[in-house]
């Protein structure tokens, strides 16, 4: 029954096809099913989950932005960045929402300390469409692995720093709030409140899938890239993959396409390693 209505179907619709059963049995029945259903989703999602593990630091950086609230009745943005091989994520910006010219000055101070990445992971924003910093990008021999449309999962990393950093308590304070209904006194205020939060689970945040560690000590113990390989020939190796994987292929299917020709690339130079079920 429940496999033609649907696991969602409410005791009571069961109750009505089931008149000669007692409503207590049917009830507890259901919950039962339920339960044994939402296991065995458990376990086929487990078995069937992808673990991304970057062997080395700076390889790729994912950026996104947070909406943190309001200020003088204009919304107050955020750019978050983090480096999934270390957990470490930082923050930028002065408020106003990203343009293609304040994410290039960023990756041009990157390029100035030596952190300059292999990838540069972001969404569809226009920020990172615009032409200029797409010119800057292939001029830099920076890979730009793009999300599939309306799918912010395709983004990961930046999203789960996001999170941790807004559901951080402040010291001093009873809770911590951002994004709707928030009013800052400037635009500062919720930019370097983020910030802080970030270096605070940079700090002191352990990451149980990394033996344990906080960001900052992995920061210190992950190798570079930059001991292993060059990236004239890394960023050779991904473009060859992209023309030959989307050949012929237009829209989703391209990005997906394009997409899995840069995981694999990176595969092959050691830089990424992925593994089904539960990770080991």
């Amino acid at each position: 029954m429940l496999q033609v209505q649907g696991y969602r179907t409410g005791w009571r619709c069961v109750d009505r096809l089931l008149p000669k059963v007692p409503t207590k049995l049917v009830q507890n029945a259901l919950r039962k099913l339920k339960a044994d259903h939402r296991r065995r989703l458990r376990r086929r999602l487990e078995k069937n989950r992808v673990h991304w593990h970057y062997t080395h630091r700076g390889v790729v950086m994912a950026q996104d932005s947070a909406y943190v609230g309001r200020c003088l009745f204009r919304k107050v943005w955020v750019e978050v960045h983090k480096d999934p091989a270390t957990c470490y994520s930082e923050v930028t910006g002065d408020g106003s929402a990203a343009t293609g010219a304040s994410v290039m000055e960023h990756l041009q101070a990157l390029e100035e300390e030596g952190r300059l990445p292999l990838v540069f992971q972001t969404d569809n924003g226009s920020a990172y469409r615009e032409e200029g910093l797409c010119r800057w990008l292939k001029e830099h021999q920076v890979i730009h692995l793009r999300s599939r449309v309306r799918l912010p999962q395709d983004n990961p990393f930046v999203e789960s720093a996001i999170g941790e950093a807004k559901a951080e308590v402040p010291p001093g304070t009873v809770y911590c709030t951002f994004g709707k209904g928030v009013e800052w006194r400037s635009p500062w205020e919720g930019v370097d409140l983020l910030a802080q939060l970030v270096d605070r689970v940079n700090q002191f945040r352990p990451r149980p899938g990394y033996g344990g560690k906080t960001a900052c000590q992995l920061f210190k113990v992950v190798p570079s890239w930059k001991r292993m390989i060059k990236r004239r020939a890394f960023y050779s190796a991904a473009c060859r993959a992209i023309q030959r994987a989307t050949l012929g292929l237009k829209g989703r299917k391209a990005r997906t396409a394009e997409r899995e020709a840069i995981f694999r690339t990176m595969e092959c130079f050691g830089l990424l390693k992925r593994t089904r079920g539960d990770g080991s």
